[in-house]
């Protein structure tokens, strides 16, 4: 189980820097479309799907500990 829970960790601490990145791309992608509908609607994708996956992971962490009882931290 302490494999288990190191793994967790593991991407659990790298999940915020990834949402990091992901967020500046997608913004970058937005801010340098030049009227391009399609690249800023990408731009936009990649940043609503960083913010849901980053909600999503937070609220399936709060299910583990709260409800399971397994506290990776």
């Amino acid at each position: 189980m302490s494999i288990l829970m190191s793994i967790g960790n593991f991407f659990l601490f790298m999940a915020g820097p990834v949402a990091i990145v992901f967020i500046i791309v997608g913004a970058y992608y937005y801010i340098t479309a030049g009227g391009d509908e399609e690249r800023g609607d990408k731009g936009k994708r990649i940043i609503t799907y960083t913010f849901l996956a980053t909600i999503l992971l937070l609220l399936s962490y709060t299910i583990i500990v709260e409800i399971v009882g397994i506290n990776l931290l």
